[in-house]
C-alpha cells in the first residue's frame, strides 16, 4: 500500500478486490446493514488486517458506492435508516384501500399487566431494531444521542402500567452518560402522567457493556480525552455497531420475549387472522 500526493493511502487492485470480498461476503451473511455496521464487520474479520481507522472506514463507504454502481451489490441490502423519501398514500380505489386495512390490521400483543419499550442511542440502526419490534407490538425509540424533552415526554405517555425500558448504546463515556441522564429523566416525566410512578419503570442497560465487550471480542478505542465525561468512565470504549448482526438481534429479541406468554400470543394471532379474513371478505 502506498501513500497519494494528499496523504490518502493509495491500495492496490489485489487489495481493494480483497476488500470488495469482504464487504460482499460481510453483507451475504446479514443484510440489510449500515455501511458502518460492513466497516466494523471488516474490523473485526478473523485474518483481515484491516485497523479500525477514520481513513480505512472512507474506503469502505467508497467501496460500497462502487459496488452498488457496479451492480456488484444489491442497492436494498445497503441502507441510512437516518434519510429516508416521505410519500403520500392514495389507493387507486375504495376496494383498493379496505384492502390495505385489512392486511394492515393487527390486534394488541400486551394485554397484560406489563409492557416492553426498546430504545437505541443510534438511529442509523433503527431498520434492524424495528424489524424486531414492530411484529412484537413494542413501542420503538431512535435516539440520535441524547433524546429531547418532547421524545421522553412521548415515551411516557405510553406507560400506562409498569413497564420494562431497554436501552442498547455504545459503551463510552457519552453512552453511559446517556444512560444515567434517560433513565432520570424518564422516571421524573412518568410520575407527572397518568396513574404510573417512576418506581413503575424499570430501566434496563442491555448492552453495551463491558462483559459483552469481552465475551464478544469487540474492537476497543481509548476514551475521548476532549470530553470531559471520559475522566470518570472506566475501561475502554466501545460502539454497539460492532456487536455482530446475529447477536444483536438475539440480544433484542431475547429482552422482548422474556416477558411474553407464547400460548397467549398464538391465540391473540388466531384471533386476528380471522378478524383479517372478515375484513377482506366483507
Amino acid at each position: 500500500m502506498s501513500v497519494r500526493s494528499d496523504g490518502r493511502a493509495q491500495r492496490s487492485p489485489a487489495e481493494l478486490a480483497a476488500i470488495d470480498e469482504a464487504i460482499l461476503t460481510a453483507v451475504a451473511t446479514d443484510p440489510p446493514m449500515t455501511v458502518r455496521q460492513v466497516f466494523y464487520q471488516l474490523v473485526v474479520r478473523p485474518g483481515f488486517p484491516f485497523e479500525k481507522t477514520r481513513s480505512n472506514a472512507d474506503v469502505v463507504q467508497r467501496r460500497v458506492q462502487k459496488l452498488r454502481e457496479d451492480g456488484d451489490l444489491d442497492f436494498d441490502d445497503i441502507v441510512d435508516s437516518t434519510r429516508n423519501v416521505q410519500r403520500p398514500y392514495t389507493f387507486p380505489s375504495l376496494a383498493a384501500y379496505r384492502n390495505r386495512v385489512a392486511r394492515s390490521y393487527r390486534r394488541e400483543l400486551w394485554t397484560g399487566d406489563v409492557r416492553v419499550q426498546v430504545w437505541c442511542e443510534k438511529r442509523a440502526l433503527a431498520r434492524l431494531f424495528e424489524e424486531i419490534t414492530d411484529p412484537l407490538d413494542v413501542p420503538f425509540a431512535a435516539m440520535g444521542g441524547s433524546p429531547s424533552w418532547s421524545l421522553i415526554h412521548e415515551a411516557a405517555k405510553l406507560i400506562d402500567r409498569p413497564t420494562f425500558v431497554y436501552y442498547f448504546g455504545d459503551h463510552d463515556a457519552t453512552g453511559v452518560d446517556i444512560v444515567r441522564d434517560v433513565e432520570a429523566r424518564l422516571r421524573q416525566r412518568v410520575d407527572g402522567i397518568g396513574d404510573v410512578v417512576a418506581d413503575d419503570v424499570k430501566f434496563i442497560h442491555a448492552a453495551l457493556n463491558p462483559e459483552q465487550i469481552a465475551r464478544y471480542k469487540l474492537e476497543t478505542k481509548l476514551p475521548n480525552p476532549k470530553d470531559t465525561r471520559s475522566k470518570k468512565f472506566k475501561g475502554p470504549a466501545a460502539e454497539l455497531d460492532a456487536l455482530p448482526m446475529v447477536t444483536l438481534r438475539a440480544l433484542i429479541r431475547g429482552c422482548i420475549e422474556r416477558h411474553v406468554d407464547p400460548i397467549a400470543v398464538a391465540a391473540i394471532r388466531a384471533e386476528e387472522n380471522r378478524e383479517r379474513d372478515e375484513l377482506t371478505d366483507a
